[in-house]
């Protein structure tokens, strides 16, 4: 099954721990992008909580907004100032 996922999410132009559900966050001097969210479960301008297929992901900073937000995509713009992962089931 591995060799079949990594083939379909080169096709696809996906990361394979995307694919297998897992997440990659990047961050930036103008905030952060999170891959493979299920869901945006939290908004303030000070906190950005998403649910992952394993958990959950807080985003905390100072004047946070949603630049773009998409199936599995989310970027945020903002001062991050912390993020916190909550593994288990989201």
């Amino acid at each position: 099954m591995g060799t079949v996922l990594k083939g379909i999410s080169h096709i696809c132009g996906i990361g394979y721990d995307i694919a297998s559900g897992g997440f990659k966050c990047s961050f930036t001097e103008k905030g952060a992008e999170v891959e493979g969210i299920r869901s945006l479960t939290s908004f303030s301008p000070e906190r950005v909580a998403v649910s992952l297929k394993r958990g959950r992901l807080e985003i905390a900073g100072e004047n946070l907004s949603i630049r773009a937000l998409s199936r599995g995509y989310i970027a945020i713009c903002g001062t991050v100032s912390s993020i916190s992962l909550s593994e288990g089931r989201a």
